[in-house]
């Protein structure tokens, strides 16, 4: 009777901490996904040998009352575990696909007109620093639930990492009507 009883309290807590390491894996972006990561260790176009781990630390849509179309935003932290200085954004390009149509960079402001995705030198760091970036793209099909985001080796079609994110559900930035308004 002892040897059973300890059996099912063993099983128990197996299957307790089983159950509570699947739900702690899993890390809600607004979409619904995980948290990527990548690691890249690649030789770029200029000879120098670049490490980045990647991380896409957030997505969520946004609506562009210009252009009339919505946005899909990515924060990505990049860590530079190469040798010496680099330039994310010089060995890195972020594309993003809707089925086989590559989509357009977002052009979304601030309230002080200067482009939100634009990463300038933020993306460009020395050995062990990391940096963190925004980037954008207008949804080109409103009924496609899926963007596909391919982190190539700048000017190569070489894939370096690529995720799919389901759109569908995602939390619009900006969104401040209540579910009660909305029906």
């Amino acid at each position: 009777m002892k040897t059973t009883k300890r059996f099912l309290a063993i099983f128990v807590s197996l299957m307790l901490i089983l159950s509570v390491a699947a739900c702690s894996d899993k890390k809600d972006n607004n979409g619904g996904d995980d948290s990527v990561k990548f690691s890249f260790d690649f030789d770029a176009e200029n000879g120098m040998h670049n490490k980045f781990d990647v991380t896409v630390d957030k997505v969520e849509m946004q609506y562009n009352e210009d252009t009339e179309f919505d946005n899909f935003l990515m924060t990505v932290t990049a860590k530079n575990n190469g040798k010496g200085w680099t330039s994310f954004i010089m060995n890195v390009d972020v594309v993003a696909y809707q089925d086989d149509h590559q989509l357009d960079d977002a052009d979304l402001e601030d309230e002080d007109g200067s482009y939100i995705c634009d990463w300038g030198s933020k993306m460009e760091f020395e050995e062990g620093e990391s940096a963190t970036g925004l980037y954008g793209w207008c949804i080109w099909d409103d009924e496609c639930d899926t963007v596909k985001v391919q982190f190539l080796a700048s000017g190569t079609d070489t894939v370096l990492g690529e995720h799919e994110f389901d759109i569908s559900k995602m939390h619009h930035v900006g969104d401040t009507q209540s579910e009660d308004d909305a029906a």
